[in-house]
């Protein structure tokens, strides 16, 4: 039997979207939504071990010319530490010299690293009085600023250094510091990307704290290609190896993303960093057993960290374990996390569990916020859809839509919905406006392929879901979608393409295999069709329409033997499926057995007078 094919499969696909997004219930709108996922919680957590970042009083002497025997001897004392020489040096040096601009430069920065910080910032600004031109003099202040914690008066100097020496990869990396604690990380970005130009290959620093940027900000490819070369599994950097983590899971590379947390965790057992790391990733793997040790292992180490209890309770709910789910987050909030979060968590486990009355009740109080996200309405909707108050739901997503007019989310639930209940007019209109805003989502596109279906349009559902597929090749779900639907259409030379295209990428596909064999089997290729469909049955022994597809093959290669084995077992499968009943009442025929063959035959057309084959089981039983 063809998996999927059949209108009334198709009409049900849009019924089972939004199943599938009340079971799942926290998950189906992630790509969608503005609120963020998995990576975000690790996002998060990186900038807080971040944003309290000290910069060590350090400069860069390099740019200091050395045309002076005395500057150039004096250079290498304050590159070895030997900074009271090179002050003495210096000063006996700025007596004959007094206006040389370099040495009150390298004066002012041996005396900042001597400890005397404010005598080496009066030397840096003579420097800049005499030479003004003193982008690095300039730099070393903005430094010392720096390193005082007065931002403002460093990102200045740091401007004016850059204005005269666009290229002063030092300012540019200081000033991407600054823009980072400001909370303008574009601007961070572009300067920590310009602070990188003309370092070493092997060059580390800042790289860390751009590909952290660049995880905050979603380009995890970028991060990955930033530290991959240079963050080797022996390299000691702890922060470096989170990073880097975290990139491989916002990338769904799960198993390097792993092998990344659990350096970072050995490297220091006793910070909760590659725990807590660790712990997210194995539970976005679904190993949620070993995800609940490392964020236990947490909790041990910072007892009094919100965050741990918070994700322990994810945990928890992912394994279904919901009254522990529940506790955690109570003592989170107990911590000091945000009571609203731990709210919404809350009336998750009781849409999870079915609570419907106790969800809903929390989720009112949440819309009811100034700035309630799109994800709450949403809960809101669904709990309200799946306690059968439809035109609560109806309203709810309704207000979805009028609160984020620019989310094509908010489209796509109301359409989502609209299917739900067989308006199917009104979910394309919804669905068509979502599209508008976002025409390459695949996940909006599949829905208003399904409701064009649903309405009978089949040519409208084949063109947009060819579009999924010319936008997402390599998409083996939506190019299954799509084979279905030519299937249905009776476009069998085109469902076929697809369906081998499918299985060369993925050879063990065992539905495309099933669907596969079925169509060659109609087409009378019966000994390529065998060996398809008994490759589907070793993938999937217990599904029934799978068994059937290869017993009707049998049975038109005239091995009834083995026909009645496989189709016997679909039928004690699926007991109420005309048509496997009626290929099994045919084989009994053909064996001579009228008797057990009208039975399967009569009980087939009880069920359903209208299935493929329905005309020929009549004559078998007329005859």
């Amino acid at each position: 039997m063809i998996l999927n094919k059949g209108k009334h499969t198709l009409v049900m696909m849009i019924v089972g979207i939004v199943s599938v997004f009340l079971i799942c219930g926290l998950s189906s709108a992630t790509k969608l939504d503005e609120e963020s996922g998995i990576q975000d919680q690790l996002k998060n957590y990186q900038r807080d071990i971040f944003k309290e970042q000290k910069e060590k009083l350090e400069f860069d002497l390099k740019e200091i010319p050395r045309d002076q025997k005395t500057l150039s001897e004096v250079l290498g004392l304050v590159n070895t530490g030997k900074y009271k020489e090179a002050i003495d040096l210096l000063n006996k040096f700025l007596k004959t010299n007094p206006n040389s601009a370099p040495g009150h430069e390298i004066l002012g920065a041996a005396l900042a690293l001597d400890g005397k910080v404010d005598e080496g910032l009066k030397e840096l600004e003579k420097a800049v009085q005499i030479n003004p031109q003193q982008s690095s003099a300039l730099t070393k202040i903005g430094d010392i600023f720096m390193a005082k914690g007065k931002w403002e008066e460093a990102e200045k100097k740091f401007t004016q250094a850059i204005q005269i020496t666009p290229g002063d990869e030092r300012a540019h990396q200081r000033l991407g510091i600054i823009y980072e604690k400001k909370g303008e990380i574009n601007k961070a970005i572009e300067h920590y990307e310009k602070g990188l130009i003309g370092t070493p290959p092997n060059y580390v620093g800042i790289k860390v704290d751009l590909a952290r940027l660049y995880n905050e900000t979603n380009q995890f490819q970028k991060a990955l290609n930033l530290l991959k070369e240079v963050v080797p599994e022996a390299s000691k950097n702890t922060t470096a190896h989170i990073v880097l983590g975290t990139a491989f899971l916002g990338l769904r590379k799960m198993d390097e993303a792993i092998r990344e947390f659990k350096i970072a965790r050995d490297l220091e057992p006793q910070s909760e960093r590659g725990h807590f790391s660790l712990g997210i990733a194995y539970r976005e793997k679904g190993n949620y057993r070993e995800s609940l040790d490392e964020l236990k292992e947490v909790i041990k180490i910072k007892p009094k960290w919100p965050d741990g209890y918070y994700q322990l309770g994810e945990t928890q709910f992912k394994m279904k374990e919901y009254e522990s789910a529940v506790k955690s987050y109570k003592k989170a909030r107990e911590l000091g996390m945000d009571s609203n979060l731990i709210k919404l968590r809350t009336a998750d486990v009781y849409l999870s569990q079915k609570r419907l009355p106790d969800a809903i009740l929390i989720y009112k109080d949440l819309v009811k916020l100034k700035d309630a996200p799109p994800r709450v309405y949403d809960l809101l909707g669904s709990a309200y859809q799946m306690n059968g108050q439809l035109d609560l739901a109806e309203q709810t997503f309704q207000q979805l839509c009028k609160k984020f007019p620019a989310n094509p989310f908010s489209y796509y639930r109301l359409g989502l919905f609209y299917g739900f209940v067989r308006k199917y007019d009104q979910a394309i209109s919804q669905l068509q406006k979502a599209a508008s805003i976002s025409p390459e989502d695949p996940i909006i596109l599949k829905a208003l392929s399904v409701a064009y279906n649903g309405k009978g349009d089949r040519l409208k559902a084949i063109e947009t879901a060819e579009k999924i597929v010319k936008i997402h090749p390599k998409s083996i779900d939506d190019k299954f979608y799509l084979g279905a639907l030519y299937q249905d259409a009776g476009k069998n030379r085109e469902a076929v393409q697809v369906y081998r295209s499918i299985l060369s990428q993925k050879p063990d596909h065992a539905l495309a295999l099933n669907n596969l064999a079925a169509l060659l089997g109609e087409d009378g290729k019966l000994d390529e069709a065998n060996k398809l469909a008994k490759q589907a049955v070793t993938l999937l022994p217990e599904n029934g329409m799978v068994l059937d597809t290869y017993g009707w093959i049998l049975f038109k290669r005239k091995n009834n033997k083995e026909a009645l084995g496989a189709l016997t077992k679909a039928v004690s499968l699926l007991p109420n499926n005309p048509t496997i009943l009626y290929h099994l009442g045919a084989v009994y025929h053909s064996e001579g057995n009228t008797s057990e063959g009208n039975k399967n035959l009569e009980k087939a057309l009880t069920i359903s007078s209208d299935f493929k084959g329905a005309e020929e089981a009549k004559k078998l039983l007329r005859k």
